[in-house]
């Protein structure tokens, strides 16, 4: 189920188009869980500039999940960074990747200080980049 709340329209993507891709996304990784997705609006837009913030997925609940999207992306954008946050929430369901405590997350067998850990060389962000590229090719023409 998706809700989307707040959903500027990226370029020419409406509600209904994010909706369809979240859905075609979860429905491929084998997902059954709630997806709400809000509008991105950083409290300050330097963090956005500065570290190339386009998107992040939190757990909201048991089965449930919340996507904020920065909204001024291009499609093309958009559909990248859906594909990424997808691996973060499948992740998340598989027990893959956890919260720990603010400052630390379990990935795997491996507890990552987030503070000392450049985005970069987080493992979990390096594992939804690779397989983020092959679901972002199917959200966008159905090749695997």
């Amino acid at each position: 189920m998706i809700v989307l709340v707040g959903c500027g329209t990226t370029q020419n993507l409406t509600h209904d188009d994010k909706q369809e891709i979240i859905q075609r996304g979860l429905d491929k990784l084998g997902l059954d869980v709630e997806v709400e997705i809000v509008d991105l609006i950083p409290d300050n837009y330097e963090v956005l500039a500065n570290y190339k913030l386009r998107g992040v997925v939190a757990a909201s609940g048991k089965g449930k999940y919340r996507m904020k999207i920065y909204p001024y992306l291009t499609n093309y954008e958009t559909i990248k960074v859906i594909a990424h946050e997808l691996i973060h929430v499948d992740q998340y369901v598989s027990g893959d990747l956890e919260m720990v405590s603010p400052r630390e997350v379990r990935f795997r067998d491996r507890i990552v200080d987030i503070k000392r850990t450049h985005y970069s060389r987080r493992p979990w962000e390096l594992d939804a980049e690779q397989r983020g590229r092959k679901l972002e090719r199917y959200l966008r023409n159905g090749e695997d």
